[in-house]
């Protein structure tokens, strides 16, 4: 089971699908040289919901009201983002029975990262990206770990280290530990592992694709398959032991030349693997996921 706490949270296909991202919004090559180059979100105030925007982003704008010598206070209150639920996307290369990095196709080295999109609240009122932000890891294995999921084709405690790519800036660091998600997340240890569409994801993106009319059988059952996920703050834990295991999202993986580079077609498009399809990991190969099932933020303080 996915870890909820909240015993009156709606129901998940309701509200945790990002059926946004239904396999066409898939992290592209173009998206890993943005790891060096978010942006701030400070534009993005919304003035219809009656924010302040004069003052975003902890970036204290007010002056001293009078000539005098003293300091005023603060005449208005910093407006926070309070994280409620994330979507872990994990993008990684596979090669010699463990996790690597690749190479693209012009050459340049990629390396395993993590990538989490931070929702507020308001954010499932109508879908607006005004209320998401995005913070970025890389990560290290560990050492293998199955996380006592049956049938895994792999997995791995993976070590995060923090990437200095997010737009996600302006967190409350009294609640959050910083005010960006490194101040929490990075406090947890966590572990990833691939292998056939689970029983939270296979039945619930099946109806989903069908509900959007698009082809299940054709172009997502031969390829996607799940990513399981695991998290806890106990440093002595096994992950087995934690009730934060399960498939949370869904991948895709392609091919990789024998020097580790991204294997691309005529017209320069990454080449897929039919994972799923298989019984084992396809080694080498270049995994991308997409968040499916998205847990509580609160579960990671």
């Amino acid at each position: 089971m996915i870890f909820y706490p909240r015993g009156d949270s709606p129901k998940m296909e309701e509200l945790y699908m990002i059926t946004r991202k239904l396999g066409l919004g898939m992290l592209t090559l173009g998206l890993l040289a943005g790891l060096s180059a978010c942006t701030d979100k400070a534009d993005d105030c919304d003035t219809a919901a009656l924010e302040d925007c004069s003052d975003t982003n902890s970036a204290d704008a007010d002056t001293d009201a009078d000539a005098d010598s003293d300091t005023d206070a603060d005449a208005d209150a910093d407006a926070y983002f309070e994280p409620y639920a994330m979507g872990f996307e994990w993008v990684t290369g596979y090669s010699d029975g463990g996790y690597s990095g690749w190479l693209g196709s012009d050459g340049s080295e990629g390396a395993p990262f993590m990538s989490v999109t931070v929702y507020e609240e308001a954010y499932f009122d109508a879908y607006d990206d005004r209320y998401s932000c995005i913070y970025n890891a890389y990560f290290n294995e560990v050492a293998v770990d199955n996380m006592g999921v049956d049938g895994l084709w792999y997995g791995a405690e993976v070590e995060l280290v923090d990437a200095a790519a997010t737009d996600c800036t302006n967190l409350n660091p009294d609640e959050w530990g910083a005010t960006d998600p490194s101040g929490f997340l990075l406090d947890n240890r966590f572990a990833v592992g691939f292998g056939p569409l689970g029983p939270n994801v296979g039945p619930s993106l099946e109806e989903a694709v069908n509900n959007a009319e698009l082809d299940w059988e054709v172009d997502f059952a031969p390829y996607a398959f799940s990513y399981y996920m695991g998290f806890t703050k106990d440093a002595a834990a096994a992950f087995a032991d934690t009730d934060s295991v399960s498939d949370y999202g869904f991948n895709y993986a392609y091919e990789v030349e024998a020097d580790s580079s991204l294997s691309v077609d005529a017209d320069g498009n990454l080449v897929p693997i039919e994972g799923g399809n298989l019984d084992e990991m396809p080694d080498p190969s270049y995994i991308q996921s997409n968040a499916w099932y998205l847990p509580y933020a609160e579960n990671f303080l």
